[in-house]
């Protein structure tokens, strides 16, 4: 596993969790501890078992027995610190050796099963994981009234701590629409393309497991509106193949329109093109090779043309396709359907 794409996730998962407890700081107790029919029932508790899992990893990796997930803070000043203190010891896990995250680590599940996984995937794991919860974090908050700008995906990371500056006009259009814009250009690593490759493999397994959950589904439980994400399964679905497009679009052509699937499409039709497409993404990156990672990729959201890396955009594409599936999770479950777990070691454990 590629360091430079750790390290990136990292500091993207520092400023995410920054943004989330800025967020949920304000909240009285009830509001944090409001109940709703989805993810781990309550905000405080999301919060919780993302460090949880942070926790009990590091433990695996470091060689400590674990039964089970551990208890965390319930204030929240605590849990906060709890997450800078977990980033720190994993910092220092992989600064202290170059080689450590190329090590397998044998470990128990939670169910007493045996695995034996790469410890650098398994710290992509990790920080899947709380893309996944983060986005339930961010509908508990919605329910009391309480929204951020853009939301917390990767690229509007990549606006606040850019390695390519947003020119004038579109830096003032993003801070128009409350968004974060750093001033200074951060300097840029490029990631190792097989990694980048690898994650879109991930993106893709967990893709076809949900389409395959909802195949069964009516038409009227695929576009029952749930008021998280795009609203329905279906209209969500769609956008993360529309979000592949138009990424996909802009390599080639900047400031390529977002496209719009018909709001008709079928399921299978919807995972046939979804293939097709992911395909392409495939070919034109290994075509591309490593040495494109970093050219810039010029996109243009309604603010004025914003300018990437090649790299940020197929990360922006991993994590987006994680944050949306999190929904589609939770509106399985509300169509009455027990979802299947498509976390990252899930898939890792398939291989």
């Amino acid at each position: 596993m590629d360091l430079a794409l750790y390290h990136d996730l990292e500091s993207y998962h520092a400023w995410a969790m920054g943004k989330l407890f800025g967020l949920c700081r304000p909240l009285t107790d009830d509001a944090l501890d409001a109940s709703l029919p989805i993810g781990l029932g309550t905000l405080r508790a999301t919060l919780q078992h993302i460090a949880a899992a942070e926790q009990i990893w590091l433990d695996r990796w470091v060689g400590k027995s674990t039964t089970g997930l551990p208890m965390m803070p319930t204030a929240l000043l605590e849990l906060e610190s709890s997450f800078a203190l977990l980033a720190r010891d994993r910092k220092s896990l992989s600064e202290g050796d170059s080689q450590v995250f190329r090590a397998s680590v044998q470990y128990k599940s939670l169910d007493g099963k045996s695995h034996e996984n790469n410890l650098g995937c398994l710290a992509i794991h990790v920080l899947n994981h709380a893309i996944h919860h983060r986005a339930q974090a961010l509908h508990f908050l919605k329910k009391q009234g309480v929204t951020i700008p853009g939301g917390l995906d990767y690229i509007f990371y990549r606006i606040a701590v850019p390695t390519v500056l947003l020119k004038s006009p579109a830096a003032a259009g993003c801070r128009h629409w409350g968004l974060e814009v750093g001033e200074v250009a951060k300097p840029y690593s490029s990631p190792d393309l097989d990694s980048l490759i690898r994650y879109g493999e991930y993106g893709d397994w967990a893709m076809q497991s949900v389409f395959d959950q909802v195949a069964d589904l009516s038409d009227e439980q695929l576009d029952t509106e749930h008021g998280m994400g795009l609203g329905s399964i279906r209209k969500t679905l769609l956008h993360l193949l529309d979000a592949e497009c138009f990424w996909q679009a802009n390599w080639k052509i900047p400031e390529s329109p977002f496209p719009s699937t018909l709001k008709t499409t079928s399921i299978n039709e919807l995972a046939s093109l979804w293939s097709s497409t992911t395909r392409s993404k495939r070919a034109w990156l290994e075509q591309a090779g490593q040495s494109k990672l970093g050219d810039i990729v010029r996109v243009d959201f309604g603010s004025g043309p914003l300018e990437f890396r090649l790299s940020e955009s197929v990360i922006q594409l991993a994590v987006h396709g994680t944050l949306h599936r999190a929904q589609v999770t939770n509106m399985i479950r509300t169509a009455g359907k027990k979802p299947k777990s498509l976390d990252y070691v899930t898939w890792l454990r398939t291989l």
